[in-house]
């Protein structure tokens, strides 16, 4: 719980790995992620960031009566741990509030999975593909116009 004011949040690794890596996965998989007190996401960070993360924000200082928790100024998507064995992470954070659709599909373009979101900031999903064979995948991440893309590859 945080008070009213301005607020920066900086996390530095010494290791310069991040809380995951994917040259050293044997390491472990972390997460940082700011939520509302009800457990709505605000803002994910990937969790392969080297050696530091950093944000400034501010918290209850809206000029115009806005309650949007905005805290990046492009659509980001992270997927991780990358490659996966089954288990895998998507973070999404918009730059406004906006519906938001997050598809994974095949190498043959067949969609294996979709979830949408209706006017959020940004989302946090565990999706577990342990039934899908080994190989290369897509996650796309659409929201409005635009579009990102990240490759996936499971292994078994």
């Amino acid at each position: 719980m945080l008070t009213d004011g301005c607020y920066k949040f900086e996390l530095l690794d010494s290791g310069e790995d991040g809380l995951s890596w994917w040259a050293n996965t044997a390491q472990g998989a972390g997460l940082i992620r700011f939520k509302t007190t009800t457990g709505t996401p605000i803002y994910n960070w990937n969790s392969d960031f080297g050696g530091q993360v950093y944000k400034q924000f501010i918290v209850g200082l809206t000029t115009v009566g806005l309650q949007d928790y905005i805290l990046t100024d492009k659509n980001e998507l992270n997927v991780f741990p990358n490659p996966t064995e089954g288990l895998v992470n998507i973070d999404f954070n918009l730059k406004s509030r906006a519906d938001a659709e997050i598809e994974i599909f095949d190498m043959v373009g067949e969609r294996i999975y979709n979830n949408n979101s209706s006017m959020t900031t940004a989302g946090s999903l565990q999706i577990d593909l342990s039934k899908f064979s080994a190989g290369m995948y897509v996650v796309t991440l659409t929201s409005g116009t635009e579009k990102i893309t990240k490759k996936l590859v499971i292994k078994k």
